[in-house]
């Protein structure tokens, strides 16, 4: 499979134009959220995961680190199988810098907001890839209206067409929160 180069990404159209390669990897469908590992240098999309979207939590969900980091042993997983691991260069040098980054796009229905569905990933991504190759990095949301990042950044296109017409259930699926972690009853978490 010959992989296409994209330019370095500087400017808005570098974004739409990385959007747009990794939807067309990933084969989207609305429920799905797709992985994206990218070389830093020259945007290279090395490799695409599918997800199913976990349900977020509700709005009145206290957001402490147990719930947190409930999603953070599949996507350690999911970086560990889809990056190589750090490298160390010896005493005096340390630790090799990820030369890579993993970008997560939950395709969904809705405005091009920020959700709960969107920001779940950024708590689950926190220290799931530190032995990887790969920064985290921003997590968009995909809809047929348009895309947004969490870290900033909107856009008309590209969107969320029709949902890919191949299969689903290759998708990793998360197990559904736990109601004593959205709902803690002890006061200091």
């Amino acid at each position: 499979m010959t992989r296409k180069r994209l330019p370095v990404f500087d400017q808005r159209d570098d974004r739409d134009e990385l959007l747009a390669e990794i939807l067309r990897c990933g084969r989207p469908h609305r429920g799905l959220t797709l992985i994206a590992h990218l070389h830093l240098e020259t945007l290279e999309v090395l490799g695409v995961r599918r997800v199913r979207t976990p349900e977020p939590p509700p709005e009145d969900a206290v957001v402490n680190y147990p719930l947190a980091k409930s999603m953070s042993p599949i996507l350690r997983d999911i970086a560990t199988d889809m990056v190589r691991g750090r490298d160390w260069l010896g005493e005096d040098k340390g630790w090799r810098p990820p030369n890579t980054e993993l970008i997560t796009i939950v395709c969904r229905d809705g405005d091009p907001v920020i959700t709960h569905a969107e920001t779940q990933y950024f708590w689950g991504w926190r220290y799931a890839n530190h032995c990887t190759m790969a920064f985290d990095s921003d997590v968009y949301a995909m809809t047929p209206s348009g895309w947004a990042g969490l870290i900033g950044g909107t856009g008309s296109t590209p969107i969320l067409g029709r949902d890919d017409p191949g299969p689903v259930d290759d998708a990793l699926i998360f197990p559904p929160l736990r109601e004593d972690l959205m709902y803690p009853d002890d006061e200091f978490f």
